[in-house]
């Protein structure tokens, strides 16, 4: 389905025009690119390896920088590498790691160094900044290099495109019906569009179950040559 024909009828759904005050088209599309958002998400966690759609970036490293700026459209983070030295060959994937793990000292940045090795780098990402361990000691260009999952692109017209698969379309009119519905102060309309739009959660759930295609087993940092 387009964004016009989710419109169209979750209009319907309500009895609501492009004119009354309830359906303008641009309110409806605010509605729909939050369940659109929410959609994604739920595709993304049941499978982000069927589902996800992956970039990938690389960030300058800063001497005694410990924290970079994720990029804006980064959902979440897959992979992450970093080189110390600027040589190709000193390329080591980084180890996620929780900041509440961390037993037996003092997250200082002179004990972060003093803990963790260049070459089993590990990292920690709050809301959009991701913590690099052991903090640099160089500049290096591009030294930071990120694969991650992107969030989708906003639905700006009633003819854009919609990722998320087909067949689950309609579950994004259940949602927006349930939304009007509710400023109308329509309950019964509410509560039962809710509900489908809660089906179509657990359908997705059961009917995509976590792959983990590319799950590794991780015991060491190791060297990547881009020579």
């Amino acid at each position: 389905m387009t964004p016009a024909e989710i419109l169209a009828q979750v209009r319907y759904n309500t009895k609501t025009s492009t004119t009354d005050g309830v359906g303008a088209e641009s309110d409806l599309m605010r509605i729909l690119n939050d369940y659109y958002l929410r959609q994604t998400m739920l595709f993304v966690n049941a499978n982000e390896d069927l589902f996800g759609v992956k970039a990938t970036t690389s960030l300058n490293i800063v001497d005694s920088q410990e924290t970079y700026t994720l990029p804006p459209d980064c959902l979440r983070v897959k992979r992450v590498e970093v080189n110390y030295t600027g040589s190709n060959k000193d390329w080591y994937k980084a180890r996620y790691q929780d900041v509440g793990q961390v037993e037996g000292f003092a997250m200082s940045q002179s004990n972060i160094n003093d803990y963790y090795s260049t070459n089993s780098p590990y990292y920690d990402v709050f809301g959009d900044k991701i913590y690099l361990r052991p903090i640099p000691t160089s500049n290096i260009s591009g030294g930071l290099m990120l694969w991650y999952i992107r969030r989708p692109t906003t639905l700006s017209t009633i003819s854009s495109t919609i990722s998320t698969p087909q067949d689950f379309h309609g579950y994004l009119v259940y949602g927006v019906t349930a939304e009007v519905a509710t400023r109308q102060g329509n309950d019964a309309l509410a509560a039962a569009m809710f509900q489908k739009w809660e089906d179509g959660r657990i359908k997705i759930e059961t009917m995509f179950p976590p792959k983990e295609l590319d799950r590794q087993i991780d015991m060491m940092g190791y060297p990547v040559d881009y020579s």
